[in-house]
Parts: C-alpha cells; sequence; structure tokens
C-alpha cells in the first residue's frame, strides 16, 4: 500500500502548462530571466525617481541625500540580481543544461 503511493506521477497528465518544460532546469532558467527583466523595470523606475527628486529638491539638501540613497540601493540590486543570474546560467552550463 504505501510503496503504491511512492511511484511516480507524471505532471504532464495533470498540468497541461507542463508540457512547455522538460526539466526543473528550464523553469529555473524561465524565473531567473524573470527576475533579471524584472529587476532592470524596476532599476529604470528607480532612476526615474532619483531624477524626480532631483529635480524637486528646491534646495532642500534632504531630498538630495534620499536620491543618492536610491540611487545606490538600485545599482547594488541590480548588481545582486545581475550577479545572481549569470551565476545560475553558469551552473546550468556546467551541468550540462541548454541555455
Amino acid at each position: 500500500m504505501f510503496f503504491a503511493l511512492l511511484t511516480p506521477v507524471s505532471i504532464f497528465d495533470h498540468f497541461l502548462p507542463a508540457e512547455k518544460f522538460g526539466s526543473l532546469a528550464d523553469v529555473i532558467n524561465l524565473l531567473s530571466r524573470a527576475v533579471a527583466i524584472g529587476g532592470g523595470f524596476l532599476l529604470v523606475a528607480a532612476f526615474v525617481y532619483t531624477a524626480y527628486l532631483y529635480v524637486s529638491d528646491s534646495g532642500d539638501s534632504k531630498n538630495i541625500e534620499k536620491a543618492k540613497n536610491v540611487v545606490t540601493y538600485a545599482i547594488i540590486g541590480m548588481i545582486i540580481i545581475a550577479t545572481s543570474y549569470w551565476i545560475t546560467q553558469i551552473i546550468a552550463g556546467l551541468l550540462g543544461q541548454s541555455i
């Protein structure tokens, strides 16, 4: 009885969109690309917000400091996202997965 529960179940029979993905590596590749693209959009949004803070500062040093912090954190975040994307791509290449 217990061993009957351990038999492999095909996800393709129950979840039709799974047919697009041949393996877990394909899913991870899709997710890493989506996160990288989303991070790029957020970086552009952060730069637009920073430009708004610089333009509307009207001599207030608090807004300038806030704008510098936003740019700093946005660049650090994008470096982290880009590094994690390339690490997953390198690991996938080393394991012989299609990139």
